[in-house]
């Protein structure tokens, strides 16, 4: 992500904490600039380390797409795109794996207990009409969200788990990024600062769009980098870029799979502490050539019949070898994964619907992603845990009868 002075990392560095503690409401910024000492040279090992900075457990995410005074609008395919990609972001596997590197310990949460980021909520996107045309600034960006928010276009003014995504149409360039940047810098993510404050990204309709909308949401939602003050340090010094958890730029992206849709995207790598780079999903639900697919599986089994195993493959989009374990009765063929390596996985299910949870263990780290067992027994039979067989009712006085899975008594009549 391209960040052109110290303001641009300042205000990187607000995008969390403020939402944990305010509405989700707009101010202005009453901060001073930050000391502008950058620290210079390699930096090794894991990168971003607890500073006190908060992770948003349930992220509320709003869409919002620029339109400018004289007609300049986000095109209809990213306006469709927009949704599936939100998404494809916060479910599923690669949201999963975060927990294991980026819960904040109780000991620096601001609540005193321990905060895990999990799956967010999406609203239907909004258009907003700008009174300007194709040069904005960051601040008119944020005149325009108080707006929207103020026609209650924004969700509830008192949600702390608030995070706006902001889609600029092509031909629009957003200046003044913090308090003196000059020239157009997207992506980026911002804060509008203040005891009332409601954290935002902003990135460009082009071809791009997926990677960086996913990277910004990620980044905006967890920035354990930053330290109480919301400013991002190495060595007692400000550091620049700062460092982000989706990785803007990276030179590749990984597959996702929406939900919903079924739509596979080309998502953002996300920064792992535990591998000082740029990841997938340790442990990504595919089919055997690595397309990602749905982590449910229904089977319609007869009676007196068994269900087969359910199969999935699981394939490392890591840059470690990682080992595969279930909470459940499945095998691994193999049983570790090599980066990019691909495993069959066969479970074998012991309830009608069965939560199966795959460990991917790398060290003492262990990343976890869940799949979905369900036993759909035909014929009016259930499941016993091995078998669909068919209702045994009690005999009453004229007679019953099996009907799905449930028995039906009749009633005498007078």
């Amino acid at each position: 992500m391209k960040l052109v002075n110290i303001s641009s990392v300042y205000a990187t560095g607000l995008a969390m904490l403020l939402a944990a503690f305010s509405a989700c409401q707009v101010g202005n910024n009453p901060q001073p600039s930050p000391d502008e000492t950058v620290a210079s040279g390699a930096v090794t090992g894991p990168l971003l380390q607890y500073g006190g900075a908060y992770i948003q457990e349930h992220a509320t995410l709003r869409i919002v797409f620029w339109r400018t005074s004289n007609g300049l609008a986000v095109s209809a395919p990213t306006k469709a795109a927009a949704v599936p990609v939100i998404s494809a972001t916060i479910a599923g596997s690669y949201f999963d794996w975060l927990k294991s590197e980026y819960t904040t310990p109780a000991s620096l949460s601001p609540t005193g207990v321990s905060l895990v980021p999990n799956a967010g909520t999406y609203s239907t996107p909004i258009e907003t009409t700008s009174p300007l045309t194709t040069v904005i600034s960051d601040a008119d960006i944020r005149s325009q969200l108080a707006t929207e928010l103020a026609r209650g276009n924004l969700g509830s003014p008192t949600d702390p788990q608030c995070v706006v995504l902001v889609v600029i149409p092509t031909g629009v360039s957003v200046r003044n990024i913090g308090l003196s940047a000059s020239g157009s810098d997207l992506p980026y993510h911002d804060n509008t600062y203040g005891t009332a404050s409601m954290p935002y990204m902003v990135v460009r309709d082009d071809a791009s769009f997926a990677s960086n909308a996913s990277a910004g949401v990620i980044s905006t939602i967890l920035n354990p980098d930053a330290d109480s003050t919301f400013r991002a340090w190495s060595a007692g010094l400000l550091s620049v870029p700062f460092l982000e958890v989706g990785c803007f730029n990276a030179g590749f992206t990984v597959p996702v799979r929406d939900p919903v849709t079924g739509t596979v995207l080309p998502l953002a790598p996300l920064y792992s502490n535990l591998m000082g780079t740029c990841i997938g999903p340790p442990l990504q639900i595919t089919d055997v050539a690595g397309t990602p697919a749905p982590t449910s599986q229904t089977q319609s089994v007869a009676p007196g019949v068994p269900p087969s195993p359910f199969t999935y493959y699981a394939r490392n989009r890591s840059a470690a070898t990682v080992g595969v374990t279930s909470n459940a009765s499945c095998t691994f063929a193999p049983a570790t994964l090599a980066p990019g390596a691909t495993s069959r996985v066969d479970c074998t299910a012991s309830s009608t619907t069965q939560q199966v949870t795959l460990a991917a263990t790398v060290g003492a780290t262990t990343y976890n992603t869940g799949m979905s067992l369900t036993v759909a027994c035909t014929g009016g039979s259930h499941f016993d845990g091995t078998t669909c067989v068919a209702f045994d009712c009690d005999a009453c006085a004229c007679g019953c009868r099996a009907n799905g899975r449930s028995c039906e008594r009749c009633v005498d009549l007078p």
